[in-house]
């Protein structure tokens, strides 16, 4: 009874580390303007001078968002908050240059700025 419980503990920590190696996030490339969508998480900003609108942050709550902008275009993209909401107290979130980035979080009421680079 021994072996078989340590066999079936061994396959049950293996599958767990398999489903966590496996693990994706959803990666959405966004290239004209955009509303976020609650299943999206990594936003690559593939195009200067859009706006991205964040979603109702009372209907996201405790989600967070990873904007990142990879071209080298002319414009600054703009991350907007919802009427009524903010960014760390700001209406727009601006990323001017490439590779610049910021991942914010909905504390159920408005957005937080989490990280950003640089």
């Amino acid at each position: 009874m021994k072996k078989f419980t340590l066999v079936l503990l061994l396959l049950v920590s293996f599958a767990a580390c398999a489903q966590a190696q496996t693990a994706k996030h959803a990666v959405t490339t966004v290239k004209a303007d955009y509303s976020v969508q609650a299943g999206d998480e990594f936003l690559k900003l593939a195009a200067g001078g859009i706006r991205v609108t964040l979603p109702d942050a009372r209907t996201v709550a405790g989600q967070r968002f990873t904007f990142k902008r990879v071209d080298q275009g002319f414009g600054t993209t703009v991350v907007a908050a919802r009427p009524g909401q903010s960014i760390d107290d700001r209406k727009f979130y601006y990323l001017a240059n490439q590779w610049q980035s910021v991942t914010v979080f909905s504390d159920g009421f408005n957005w937080l700025v989490e990280a950003q680079y640089p």
